[in-house]
């Protein structure tokens, strides 16, 4: 109950610090903190210290950053034509829903938790997921259009029983 009233804080904090953050924000510093927060932590070990809107930490006195709050900090008062760029998505993939089962279960996990992360933890994490989740998925797809890679042997049990 309490966790989305202490993760508006942020924008609380955000609100009563205008010299902190920019009326146009920056869309390049969303670019650049999506780049970093989604590149692996072996290939960016210090990506925390990359992190444009870490600097903005302080905002938050719990650590929670609001997608309001990111909003302002990333778009100023345009941030909500960001959310208006996920609704344009959202029903995007709610139209190619109807064409397969990939599109329907990317559409059920776009509506039920992306974007209830958004405004609870922000933007960076909740995009990360759904990239991960993308990859992940295009794995099983090309998986599946493959085939097995492993041919399955009829008796494969027996064969491991005796084995040991």
């Amino acid at each position: 109950m309490y966790e989305g009233v202490f993760s508006q804080l942020s924008l609380i904090g955000t609100i009563r610090h205008p010299e902190a953050w920019s009326i146009w924000g920056s869309f390049w510093a969303f670019a650049h903190d999506v780049i970093c927060f989604i590149t692996p932590r072996f290939l960016l070990p210090e990506k925390d210290k990359l992190l444009i809107v870490d600097q903005f930490s302080d905002l938050s006195p719990l650590g929670a950053a609001s997608g309001y709050a990111q909003g302002i900090i990333y778009f100023g008062f345009f941030f909500p034509f960001f959310y208006l760029g996920l609704g344009c998505f959202g029903s995007w993939l709610s139209r190619r829903a109807t064409t397969s089962r990939f599109w329907s279960m990317m559409y059920v996990y776009f509506v039920c938790d992306f974007l209830f992360r958004i405004m609870r933890d922000g933007y960076l994490i909740p995009i990360k997921m759904l990239v991960n989740t993308f990859i992940i998925l295009a794995f099983v797809h090309l998986y599946i259009r493959a085939g097995r890679l492993l041919p399955v042997v009829r008796d494969s049990a027996s064969q491991i029983r005796e084995y040991r």
